[in-house]
């Protein structure tokens, strides 16, 4: 599960699609969004899903942006088995008043409650009003759920698909209700709504028809506590993204600025502390692992780079000396292409272990740079970059780093990674070929040229493909993407709230 923040760059119009009515207006009828707003499309199956899914954020997003609500049904059978006239009536008014409270507009699909179908009547219609509204956001329902939600989700997919917005436009699913309907639900990112607690408890109070004893108001409760302590705040909603995070596609919007990597200048929260510290095991590690990246950062950050071991096993138990001196020459000629400060430790390639030694040679480095970000080693991994991995975290909780910077694992080689899943991707296809010659400095004597290299461009080709575009970088971080934390440091301005 992971969090974010909707950014200008990435969250720039939010589309708000509810799908729970049976009316439906006449798109061609809607006003045009106020001046200066872009437009948000939340698409839901019945009243009282959105704000139960998402009503925290869309009070975090209702003063820049105009969001629009379309219900597929009125929640008929809401109060009955049947569908009924009068529920609908009932439901009606509790979701425009819903509305009214984030300044949305409401449309409804005109589908009966329990009777939701991803036809072509309906792809068509939510696609009319996707292309009027031309939203820069679009919210929708999970796919693992009940069968009117999962129905409200494929149709707003099938409409973003025919209308090309799934691919330049920011996606995003919620949950309606974790367990009991919405299943297999792991996000990607999520939103701190400590601030608008009260005000989503108010949203789904507007409900009053489906929340006796304000039983819906308390589930939901424990829905944004469980997210909270995983975001480590009180509240969060949680979301998953429809194209992975990454910080730049192939020339098209959204553009997800984690590492600052946008073209434009943005404040960011280590405008003040521009010290980035690469961990690794092995000179070659970060080159082959995260290269491209530390290309894109170098005219940006001061970086740093701390090798725990000289690489003596490169060229065999018989060839120690001549490793050492032959890789702290490849390291220093790499650093250098990153502007890098180059430190080298010296415990056992081939044998490091987290011992105390190591872990405190690491504190005293990092204390000593105080940087704002870290990168370093994957912890499910072969023996030697997991040592490093555990080093590094564990140096990182030691000086309370863990809780305040911004930490990114890597992972070096696809053949000896266990459950590396990236959260972000990094875009590395305009500086593929520096790194390729990065890593062509590090060929040993014996070794094939382009071994390395084609190992590398395997990896970032697949992360590439993956991305939509030729080449990116993966990583995973310590905490959860969220758009803020417990009013410390390490901000994921991802959702720009």
């Amino acid at each position: 599960m992971n969090t974010f923040v909707l950014k200008k760059k990435w969250l720039g119009r939010i589309i708000i699609f509810l799908w729970g009515s049976v009316s439906c207006p006449l798109f061609s009828q809607m006003p045009a969004p106020p001046a200066g707003k872009p437009n948000v499309l939340i698409i839901s199956a019945h009243p009282d899903d959105w704000e139960a899914g998402m009503g925290g954020t869309a009070f975090l997003l209702k003063e820049k942006y105009k969001i629009h609500v379309l219900i597929a049904t009125k929640g008929e059978r809401g109060l009955s088995k049947e569908p009924s006239a009068q529920t609908a009536a009932i439901r009606e008014k509790e979701a425009r008043k819903a509305c009214e409270m984030i300044g949305a507009d409401l449309h409804f699909m005109g589908k009966i409650d329990q009777e939701v179908y991803a036809d072509e009547a309906a792809v068509a219609q939510v696609t009319a009003l996707l292309k009027q509204l031309d939203p820069v956001m679009i919210f929708s329902m999970w796919n693992i759920d009940v069968p009117d939600h999962a129905a409200a989700g494929t149709i707003a997919r099938l409409a973003l698909f025919r209308t090309g917005m799934i691919y330049d436009r920011e996606v995003y699913f919620f949950e309606a209700g974790r367990g009991g309907q919405t299943n297999q639900f792991i996000p990607d990112f999520y939103v701190n709504v400590t601030s608008v607690k009260d005000k989503k408890d108010e949203l789904i109070r507007c409900h009053a028809c489906q929340n006796k004893e304000d039983k819906l108001v308390n589930a939901h409760t424990g829905q944004l506590r469980f997210h909270g302590e995983v975001a480590r705040c009180d509240y969060a909603e949680a979301f998953k993204t429809f194209l992975p995070i990454t910080n730049a596609r192939w020339g098209k919007d959204p553009q997800y600025s984690l590492l600052q990597l946008e073209t434009e200048k943005v404040q960011h929260l280590y405008d003040n502390n521009r010290e980035v510290v690469i961990i690794c095991c092995h000179p070659d590690d970060w080159e082959i692992a995260m290269g491209g990246t530390a290309l894109k950062m170098k005219d940006k950050y001061h970086m740093h780079v701390l090798i725990l071991t000289r690489g003596e096993k490169g060229l065999g138990e018989e060839r120690t000396e001549e490793a050492i001196r032959i890789r702290h020459e490849h390291a220093m000629k790499t650093a250098s292409m990153i502007h890098a400060d180059l430190h080298i430790m010296s415990f056992k390639d081939g044998a490091l272990t987290a011992e105390k030694e190591a872990v405190d040679s690491v504190i005293r480095y990092l204390e000593k740079i105080n940087p704002g970000i870290i990168f370093c080693h994957w912890g499910m991994d072969k023996s030697d970059h997991a040592a490093a991995s555990n080093i590094c975290t564990k140096a990182l909780a030691s000086t309370g780093m863990i809780h305040d910077r911004q930490v990114y694992y890597f992972g070096v080689s696809t053949q000896t990674l266990s459950h590396f899943d990236p959260e972000i991707y990094v875009n590395i296809t305009d500086v593929m070929d520096q790194k390729k010659e990065m890593i062509r400095i590090h060929t040993l004597p014996g070794h094939e040229e382009h071994e390395l290299i084609d190992f590398a461009v395997k990896a970032n080709s697949f992360y590439g493909m993956v991305n939509r575009c030729d080449y990116a970088e993966g990583f995973r971080t310590h905490y959860p993407l969220v758009n803020h934390r417990w009013n410390k440091k390490t901000l994921y301005e991802l959702l720009d709230l």
